[in-house]
Parts: C-alpha cells; structure tokens; sequence
C-alpha cells in the first residue's frame, strides 16, 4: 500500500488516476495499445495496484486439491502481502495474514522495500518468494514453520475472505465487497457443468521469470513468442488439440497484433 496514498500516485511526469492516461487501453479487442510505459517500471504504479487491485478483489491462489488434509496450509503473496489459507476441522478452509517472529507483516517492511527480492527467513511475502504447500505435518505444534505462520494463537490473526469456485480457492482482503459467487454470477451460468464437473490437478510448475507480469499474461493470451510457452501448452493442456490462437479465431476473435504492437513477433 502507498505509504501516502492521500498525496496521489505521481511518478515520471504522470498521474497514475487519471483516467484519460487509459483511454488507449480500453479500447475494444484487437485496437487497445498496453499501458504506458512508466506502468512496466514504476514504483508507485505497483503500489496503486496494489491499492486499488489486490487488495480489492477476488484472486484464485490455488485450488482444494493442494490442500486436502486438516492443518495443510496453502501460503500466497497478494500484492504485498502474505496470507495463507489452512484446512481446518470438518474440510473448511481459513484464511489469515501470515504472523512472522518479529511481529507479523500485514504488508512489506521498510527495511524489507530494497527494490530486490528478500530471501525472508519467516514467510512468504511481497518480498520472498512463496513457499510451495505445506503439509500438516510441517506446521504441527511445536515446529518452526508453524510457529512462522500461526504462532501460539492463530485464532488471533487477521482473517482473510476465503471462497471457492468449483475446485479453485479464492481469497479476498477487502471484508466489504461482494461474495464470490455474486462476483461469477454471470460466467457461472455459462461454465456450470464445467466448473463443478470432475476437475483434477494434473500438473503444476513453479517458476521466476525475470519480466513483467503484464506482458507476460498478454503475451501468453495473444500467443506470442516466448520460450517454453507453446510446447508447455500442448504438453500439459491434455484437453484440447488447438493452440490459444486457433482457440480464439474459432471465437472469431482478431488475431492482427501487429497492427496493435509491431515489436511482438508471432509464431507461426
């Protein structure tokens, strides 16, 4: 969160609220251009999005498969900000701000805020990098993890909305928006049978790539060229035989990106 957000979020010459400043980027499929370019860069653009995005909406960390057994716990950085949602008695799921030994990070420390990433000794933060799942076993009683992540009374955490779409988890940090199933209303009705069906976790990877999560997703939505990209898809989809290009010109979407941005090659 911006340390002084009631100053604005102002940084190389811009005035990251104004709203004329994304008039290009909300223009409709196949015209809209990328964000300006201090967006990919700034500082204070992370710290608004944090504001305004991960702390304000429903975000999927994961899903229940991961976590199946009481006391496993599924940690998550949301912006900056490090929560975990836990297994507990009965199969439902909790979900807490992590506690840390020196006090608990609700959000990154100033002495943490060095531009790089912390290897953090305590827990997965906007400045570490998350751990994998843990098992109950690893935060039992008495052990290190759990006292990094529950402590003596994880009764006393702050809570975290927790809510699930068929077998995916969500998590939200702002308790006055609107339910999770009142937010997929809409996209319910058409993915129903999918999303309750039978889904399973068939495969899972973790990696850190040094780029911008912003051009990474667009360019993985747009199918550009990025290395592993293609071959992970139809490796790993195992449900469909067409690529994320052919899948959107059978939605008869437009696949002209070059007129969008010259500098993206497409794969052919």
């Amino acid at each position: 969160m911006n340390l002084h957000p009631e100053l604005g979020y102002f940084d190389e010459g811009l005035d990251f609220v104004e709203a004329k400043i994304y008039s290009d980027v909300i223009r409709p499929f196949g015209q809209a251009h990328t964000l300006p370019h201090a967006a990919y860069r700034s500082k204070v653009f992370a710290d608004l999005e944090d504001e305004k995005i991960w702390t304000r909406t429903w975000v999927c960390i994961g899903t229940q498969q991961e976590i199946p057994d009481e006391g496993d716990i599924l940690p998550f950085t949301v912006g900056n900000h490090g929560i975990h949602v836990q297994r507990v008695k009965d199969g439902k799921l909790v979900g807490r701000f992590n506690k840390a030994q020196h006090g608990g990070c609700r959000s990154v420390p100033l002495q943490c805020q060095t531009g790089n990433k912390t290897k953090c000794s305590f827990t997965s933060c906007g400045y570490s990098r998350d751990r994998n799942v843990l098992s109950a076993v690893e935060v039992e009683e008495g052990s290190l993890l759990g006292g990094q992540y529950l402590g003596d009374r994880p009764e006393r955490l702050l809570p975290v909305q927790v809510e699930c779409w068929g077998p995916f988890i969500f998590i939200n940090l702002d308790h006055s928006t609107k339910s999770l199933s009142k937010c997929v209303k809409r996209l319910s009705k058409v993915m129903g049978k999918t999303i309750h069906g039978k889904l399973d976790l068939v495969y899972q990877e973790r990696a850190e790539n040094q780029c911008n999560w912003k051009l990474m997703g667009r360019s993985f939505v747009e199918n550009v060229s990025i290395p592993d990209v293609k071959d992970g898809y139809e490796k790993y989809s195992g449900v469909s035989n067409q690529t994320p290009m052919q899948t959107m010109k059978s939605l008869n979407l437009s696949d002209n990106y070059a007129t969008r941005d010259g500098t993206l090659p497409l794969l052919q």
